[in-house]
């Protein structure tokens, strides 16, 4: 596993690797969440090698975008099994493009991305969009100044029982 997952990192390991490697080793790469890892906020990078691949696999490299693929708790970021890992762990052994998920690119498509392997480069991840509706947020928001109309009442009520301030 290779933290620190931004494109530049990424391309500086694969240079390091040598064009022949990544034709002949490189079976995936897999992008994954930010803030899993402790002292680090990066996302991680699990980069797989097979110096056996499968003839069906030959020239072909599958690229996983699980960046979206988390459940957002504190202090980091957790993979569920159902939720998280087991699609990308499927995607992966099917070998199979996901819209938004994952892509199998040829050693021809990496050369001519000057051999950036990053997922970001192929697969663009659908985040959800959650809109509401513009008469919806307007009500909250006017509640919400209520609220806050009432807490300052309140509050110089007390301030004036206190008193405080003359």
């Amino acid at each position: 596993m290779i933290t620190g997952g931004d494109a530049v990192t990424l391309q500086d390991m694969m240079d390091n690797l040598g064009k022949a490697a990544i034709d002949k080793r490189i079976e995936g790469v897999i992008l994954l969440p930010d803030n899993l890892f402790y002292n680090t906020t990066a996302p991680g990078i699990l980069l797989f090698l097979n110096k056996s691949k499968a003839r069906e696999r030959k020239n072909q490299i599958i690229l996983v975008n699980a960046s979206t693929y988390f459940e957002k708790e504190k202090p980091k970021n957790v993979l569920r099994m159902d939720k998280d890992i087991t699609p990308v762990i499927d995607v992966f052994n099917q070998w199979k493009n996901v819209d938004g998920l994952s892509k199998v690119i040829t050693v021809e498509e990496a050369c001519e991305a000057d051999y950036n392997l990053s997922p970001l480069q192929f697969v663009v991840s659908k985040m959800e969009k959650k809109h509401r509706n513009l008469g919806d947020i307007y009500q909250d928001l006017n509640l919400i100044k209520r609220k806050s109309m009432s807490c300052d009442d309140c509050l110089d009520v007390l301030i004036s029982k206190l008193k405080i301030l003359d």
